[in-house]
């Protein structure tokens, strides 16, 4: 049922010295992504072990003595690296936080363990969402209103806007909100809801900021994602658009399309723009929602590392894993011209349950439901790398025996009964 587009055949050269290995950090789909857009052009991908995670499962992945969290704790990743038995490998970061370890390594080890990531300034400005706001306040970049403050008594603010206009609580740093309270945002009904929410989050260690909710369906969500060269070239962009989510509200894209850059109108030049004022270089990812009140493409969020359908871009033909290896090696990248327009990629387990919710209000039908799966590709399944959902499927199958509730026995009395 589902479709695999398939990537150009990598031919080794002089210019791509694929010997060189690639030192991938990260976890699940988008580590996954990463390490199959290096194994299919020739490249060895390195993961700290032993490891449990599914993307280490691929066929193009090789295991490192020892391991590291999943997450780095201070200068873990600088003891980590000088002790591989590796000459010299590419770093490739998977994860806001692995992100931030990598950017901040010392100079010593740019030789030995290059990377395409931007300075710790540049990669900040997008990391931490409180610096993130002013930044797009700064350079008058259509967004959602924002309360960046903490302080209660900023929530007077809120307390004066219109009965109309609806609000959420997000984090500053999204993945160790994501993990603490298992979602993305926080709907919140009145001020003192968020005061409270605020309160628990403060005790938790994170800090938490007020954002207008932009309405409207999943399929308002357009994505811009690229590459920035070293000096400042945007080589790579890719403009697609979802049709599906969950959860509902702050969810993430469970099926999507690739659409034509025209569709997403100034946003890709505002966005190059932006990026181009604080002086990244790389990858980047921009999520942006079409404000039905105006008409304006408002930007959520830039993630400044690969994403979850990182992959299902390099199938398209922007394949920014390729080129975020060959920068860090010193060697030229060229733009890409175009991609795949009209091509569709699925999360098969996250899109069910955003069916279900569709189902649930009579927005989706089943049979309109499985016939866009149909030649749809899946971010995790691959028949030429069949391991990963394998893995995955167990991984599943053994959190539900888990959660399942055990049989009581029987006692001594009733099992003399009939």
């Amino acid at each position: 049922m589902l479709g695999q587009l398939r990537v150009a055949p990598f031919t080794n050269t002089e210019s791509d010295p694929a010997d060189v290995p690639a030192v991938v950090l990260g976890e699940s789909v988008t580590a996954l992504g990463a390490v199959r857009c290096l194994g299919r052009r020739g490249i060895r991908a390195l993961v700290p072990g032993p490891h449990r995670d599914y993307a280490s499962w691929s066929r193009w992945t090789r295991r490192l003595p020892g391991e590291l969290g999943a997450e780095p704790e201070g200068g873990s990743l600088a003891d980590y690296l000088e002790r591989l038995p590796v000459e010299r490998a590419v770093v490739l970061p998977c994860s806001d936080g692995w992100t931030r370890a990598v950017a901040a390594l010392p100079d010593g080890l740019g030789a030995r363990f290059p990377s395409s990531v931007a300075s710790p300034a540049a990669v900040e400005w997008f990391l931490d969402k409180g610096r993130f706001a002013a930044l797009l306040e700064r350079e008058g970049v259509p967004h959602p209103r924002t309360i960046v403050s903490a302080d209660p008594g900023a929530l007077g603010d809120w307390a004066d806007a219109s009965s109309s206009v609806s609000f959420f609580l997000k984090p500053n740093d999204s993945q160790a909100f994501t993990s603490r309270f298992g979602v993305k945002a926080l709907r919140v009904d009145d001020p003192r809801e968020a005061e409270a929410t605020m309160a628990q989050a403060a005790r938790e260690g994170l800090e938490l900021m007020l954002q207008e909710y932009v309405p409207g369906p999943a399929g308002s969500h357009y994505f811009v994602d690229g590459y920035v060269a070293r000096d400042g070239r945007t080589v790579a962009r890719l403009a697609r658009r979802r049709l599906r989510m969950y959860p509902p509200d702050f969810g993430n894209s469970t099926y999507h399309v690739t659409v034509p850059l025209e569709d997403v109108g100034d946003a890709a030049g505002r966005l190059e723009a932006l990026l181009s004022s604080v002086g990244y270089r790389g990858i980047f990812s921009a999520e942006y929602k079409r404000d039905d009140r105006d008409g304006e493409l408002k930007l959520l969020e830039v993630n400044v590392r690969p994403w979850w359908y990182v992959e299902f871009a390099a199938l398209c033909g922007v394949d920014v894993c390729l080129l975020a290896y060959r920068e860090a090696l010193g060697l030229p990248v060229d733009s890409i011209g175009g991609y795949l327009v009209g091509a569709r990629c699925v999360l098969p387990g996250a899109d069910v349950r955003a069916f279900l919710a569709l189902r649930a209000s009579d927005e989706l039908g089943l049979v309109r439901w499985l016939r866009s799966w149909v030649g749809a590709s899946h971010a995790v399944f691959s028949p030429d790398d069949p391991l990963p959902i394998l893995r995955q499927l167990g991984e599943v199958a053994a959190r539900r025996l888990r959660r399942r509730p055990a049989r009581p026995s029987l006692t001594p009395a009733r099992r003399g009964n009939p």
